[in-house]
């Protein structure tokens, strides 16, 4: 007595078709043929109709598996892509928000370095960069198109 559990059936799986294919040490699928690619033998679920070789069999369930591994790939590598572009939009984002308040959107260039890393209320109490340190000797309204 085999103790082999399947998972993952679709509808169309036939249940002596999926237990040839994962128990070939058994008894029964030996003395039935299933194992052997070049005899024929039928399913006991459909009593006889529709005989097909084994080989016709693995090819079957090969190309069957390589649709499953084919459309798993694809879910995958979108999950992936949702994932990384999640983290890029939360890091453009934060890059827009006010370096000191941390609420409004940036709206200030500092002068002389140039950098964008200020909302107009925060900017201009400032008298050094937050990012280089440098003194700032003006500013620039920024808006966004």
């Amino acid at each position: 007595m085999l103790r082999q559990g399947l998972r993952h059936w679709s509808k169309n799986d036939d249940p002596w078709t999926e237990h040839a294919r994962f128990s070939l040490d058994c008894d029964h699928v030996k003395i039935t043929g299933a194992g052997n690619t070049s005899d024929t033998f039928a399913s006991p679920t459909n009593n006889g109709a529709n005989a097909i070789t084994g080989m016709d069999l693995m090819q079957e369930i090969l190309t069957i598996e390589e649709e499953r591994d084919c459309f798993d790939e694809k879910s995958v590598d979108r999950q992936n892509m949702v994932a990384e572009l999640s983290r890029e939009n939360q890091h453009l984002r934060a890059k827009t928000l006010c370096s000191y308040c941390k609420r409004l959107e940036v709206s200030l260039v500092f002068l002389p370095c140039g950098h964008l890393v200020s909302c107009n209320t925060c900017g201009n109490r400032q008298r050094s960069c937050v990012t280089c340190g440098s003194n700032v000797k003006g500013t620039v309204r920024t808006y966004n198109a």
